[in-house]
């Protein structure tokens, strides 16, 4: 009899309950950069799977790095990769008479450097959405930033899949832990978990006060599946995106972030981020 008992009590830890019956609530971090690197029948090895994503960000680094000193050549040397509202407005100018003349240059270098900010987490995705909208347009510029948006994303994600699960477990072990308690608490396990995950995804991109490039790094760690994580992403930071590039068609009129990101603008967010969670 003892024995059948602790059969039946292994049975339900098995089943997520606890020995009396009663369901267990477990919040562990799952090991999705390990289930990667043993997972039978891959169509690469994991190492080479990595050097493939590092190639990956050298090519486009070189692809920046020869159209930045083409752009340089042909615009002169002060120009510089815009790090403020300052920096932006003067290549933005610097720009206007080369868009005509040089587009596809432009676009080259203007792709790059947002895929490899996006990539490596460096900040200033604001700046670039503002030129994007002085540069091209709203009718151009924001499809082109929000498939950039998540085109940068997912590399971030498949990074972090492959090599970021220590570092982030390192240095920002709470916050991965409530962001996973967060996004599981509002997944239920039903038939209509799926959508709500993608729901609380989205609600995460819209909400204006949530670090993108945290969510870029930890998604992967906690399980995101990769196709709700690129929609959710291109639809979640789509009103954003709206914003900043909507502003940049009047670059020269704008006198601080300020100008941007409004009172009303984040409250239009906020009401938007709310509709997801209804």
């Amino acid at each position: 009899r003892r024995g059948i008992k602790m059969t039946s009590q292994k049975r339900k830890k098995d089943l997520g309950q606890s020995p009396t019956g009663k369901d267990e609530a477990h919040i562990t971090v799952p090991s999705s950069t390990n289930a990667l690197s043993h997972r039978k029948g891959a169509a690469l090895p994991f190492r080479v799977a990595g050097m493939l994503v590092l190639a990956y960000l050298a090519a486009l680094c070189g692809v920046f790095y020869v159209s930045f000193n083409k752009i340089r050549e042909i615009g002169g040397e002060d120009i510089k990769i815009p790090r403020s509202l300052e920096d932006l407005q003067h290549l933005n100018e610097a720009m206007v008479n080369m868009k005509h003349t040089h587009m596809t240059l432009l676009l080259v270098f203007f792709c790059s450097l947002y895929i490899i900010k996006q990539s490596l987490c460096i900040p200033g995705s604001l700046w670039l959405n503002l030129w994007a909208g002085g540069l091209f347009g709203i009718t151009y510029g924001y499809p082109l930033v929000c498939l950039l948006t998540a085109a940068g994303a997912s590399s971030c994600y498949l990074i972090s899949l492959l090599i970021g699960r220590r570092l982030v477990e390192r240095y920002f072990p709470a916050k991965l832990q409530q962001l996973h308690t967060f996004i599981h608490s509002r997944s239920t396990p039903s038939s209509q978990g799926s959508s709500s995950l993608w729901m609380t995804l989205v609600f995460l991109r819209v909400v204006p006060f949530t670090p993108n490039w945290f969510l870029n790094l930890t998604a992967p760690i906690l399980d995101v599946p990769f196709h709700y994580f690129w929609s959710s992403c291109l639809v979640g930071l789509a009103a954003y995106n709206f914003i900043g590039v909507q502003a940049g068609t009047v670059i020269g009129d704008i006198r601080s972030p300020e100008d941007i990101l409004t009172t009303q603008n984040l409250l239009k967010l906020c009401g938007i981020a709310g509709v997801c969670l209804a």
